[in-house]
């Protein structure tokens, strides 16, 4: 691969702005629920801050939330709240390009998906873990996660995620010939 792009297919929000609007309203929130050791609404707001800022360019500001956010989902047991840190972190940290540290965030986040019995973002985590692999080089691993997040996605019935990862699919060979 001759100087690929530095992210196979990199999510961007149709709203950017909105979202910094919203992560700017949630700041004063965030420093009341700690204030007030409201954990639930700590973990709550470090989550959608989290993700905002990440999707928004700002993963390095996402970290520190979804690190506590993580720390918060195991002490209060939300096993929900666990996964969706683990994928928004793994996401996070592949913006930084800490794709290793990203890989074993997906992994834990899979794993935690099965062994929870929680599938909900099982899609988005394969889905998302292939783009890492692609970014990494690493195609036949990318297909195989993306034909798994494709295959859920079907059954899930979603156009919009579907249509994204059959154009993932259909991207690879670009992106490997690169």
């Amino acid at each position: 691969m001759s100087g690929p792009a530095k992210y196979f297919r990199r999510f961007t929000p149709e709203n950017p702005a909105e979202i910094r609007e919203e992560i700017e309203a949630d700041r004063p929130r965030l420093s009341a629920a700690r204030q007030a050791c409201d954990e639930r609404a700590e973990l709550t707001l470090s989550i959608g801050m989290g993700f905002g800022h990440y999707v928004t360019g700002g993963e390095a500001e996402a970290v520190p939330l979804l690190d506590r956010a993580l720390i918060l989902a195991r002490r209060l047991g939300d096993r929900r709240a666990e996964i969706e840190a683990l994928l928004h972190l793994a996401t996070a940290r592949q913006y930084l390009g800490e794709r290793e540290l990203a890989q074993t965030l997906f992994r834990e986040a899979l794993d935690r998906s099965q062994v929870y019995d929680i599938r909900d973002f099982e899609h988005f985590i394969l889905h998302h873990q292939g783009r890492c692999h692609a970014e990494q080089g690493e195609i036949a691993a990318a297909r195989l996660c993306f034909g798994r997040a494709l295959t859920l996605r079907e059954v899930l019935g979603t156009p919009r995620f579907i249509d994204s990862t059959r154009g993932a699919l259909g991207a690879l060979d670009d992106w490997q010939s690169r």
